[in-house]
């Protein structure tokens, strides 16, 4: 009898060890990098003339690019750092718009989250210049930089999965990463688990390195606002005409609705989305990416002031995943005031069923927005004249330059004429 209690107790003890070992899985690490978009060039038609060339070395455009890039002064209002892979710190700083766009979306994330995760926010700095081969050099350095990375974590025992979040030609830098591998390191396997692209402009080149099977699932964010994305040549806002051949692609088209009370009914708050009473306000291409305390092109009557829209994509892909309802052409809609947000196809079959999932709760959105607003830059210091004085600087510094490098190289020419 008392051999049988203790086989018992054996059998409960291991059962307990057991329970207690799943119950202490490891977390799951998913490292998030911000790749930022192009920095605004400096329009000159010489310079005009040089983009179209794809030729912007010791330009004016490439030497003012280079100043403002490399100035922290433009940092505050959006997720960037210096150029390379920085890690975000995680010291609260007034000003340091990295470490607020990364703590606003890790808040939004575990939302929707029930299992919790371990974080690593990075950012990518690259030249910002407005050409391809620009691009893919700096693609190269991004490929090599993440691999290096990824290699230290590997020492810790670290193994995360890789999400990749791209603003603009920020987003083609991540993709360019398959063209990286397929000519320099074909032999690699790591792969990319996310790429998030938001108002990425879709060329020829970008759909083709879609394809690679090094990126496990791309979302392709746009917004019917943004007219930006549309300028680049060949450019579109989706990878139009090529779904069947990128089965791993989801297209989301992004809306917000703000209420708008009818004459005479500015009394009535609706339960449910209604055309009479909710008016749709697209981000436009600032609004994407930068805080509503940037200078120019951010409305204050946005709905979603000051939060750019990038902050909510990790909350939106959760949100799609978890309903499950379309997994190709999505139209996601955000009622702020109603604290819901709709998901519909955009396929003509299915566009009259809609699916509605909560958003958030009016204390958790205030709540954002406060966490938003304690990065906010000092306005004495960041402001409209301080901005247009700085970019101002950055263009006659690039003027000086300039003339200077054209003046050596008649000085070169001169003494190479007489050696002759």
């Amino acid at each position: 009898m008392k051999h049988y209690r203790w086989s018992i107790l054996f059998l409960v003890s291991i059962f307990h060890l057991s329970a207690k070992k799943i119950e202490e899985k490891p977390k799951e690490t998913w490292m998030t990098i911000f790749i930022h978009g192009t920095v605004k060039p400096q329009f000159s038609l010489a310079n005009i003339a040089k983009i179209v060339r794809d030729n912007l070395p010791h330009s004016t455009l490439w030497l003012g690019t280079e100043i403002i890039r490399n100035d922290p002064f433009f940092y505050q209002n959006q997720a960037i750092q210096m150029l390379g892979l920085h890690k975000v710190p995680e010291t609260h700083k007034e000003g340091n718009a990295a470490r607020a766009f990364a703590a606003v979306f890790d808040k939004l994330c575990s939302l929707n989250s029930a299992n919790k995760t371990n974080n690593l926010y990075y950012t990518y700095g690259w030249s910002g210049l407005l050409s391809h081969k620009s691009r893919y050099m700096d693609a190269k350095q991004f490929y090599n930089t993440l691999k290096q990375e990824l290699e230290q974590l590997a020492k810790q025992n670290i193994y995360p999965k890789i999400r990749i979040i791209g603003y603009s030609h920020g987003g083609n830098i991540a993709i360019n990463l398959a063209e990286v591998r397929q000519k320099e390191f074909p032999k690699d396997t790591f792969k990319i688990d996310q790429i998030l692209l938001i108002g990425t402009p879709i060329q020829p080149r970008t759909i083709e390195n879609a394809k690679d099977p090094m990126f496990k699932r791309i979302y392709n964010f746009y917004s019917q606002g943004d007219w930006v994305q549309k300028l680049d040549a060949h450019a579109s806002r989706k990878f139009d005409n090529y779904k069947n051949d990128l089965d791993n692609i989801t297209q989301v088209k992004l809306k917000v609705y703000k209420r708008y009370a009818p004459p005479g009914k500015g009394h009535l708050r609706p339960t449910k989305p209604n055309p009479k009473t909710q008016r749709r306000i697209d981000p436009g291409h600032m609004e994407l990416w930068f805080f509503g305390w940037t200078i120019y092109w951010y409305r204050e009557k946005f709905p979603l002031h000051p939060l750019p829209m990038a902050v909510f994509l990790g909350w939106i892909t959760q949100a799609i995943e978890q309903l499950n309802t379309f997994k190709d052409d999505i139209s996601f809609g955000i009622y702020p005031e109603l604290n819901m947000a709709s998901l519909k196809s955009e396929k003509r079959e299915h566009r009259k069923s809609c699916t509605y999932c909560s958003f958030m709760s009016p204390k958790q959105y205030d709540d954002l927005k406060i966490l938003a607003y304690e990065y906010r830059p000092d306005p004495t210091y960041f402001n409209k004249a301080s901005y247009k004085a700085r970019k101002k600087l950055s263009h006659y510094q690039a003027h000086l330059y300039d003339r200077a490098f054209q003046r050596d190289k008649k000085v070169k020419r001169r003494k190479g004429s007489t050696r002759r």
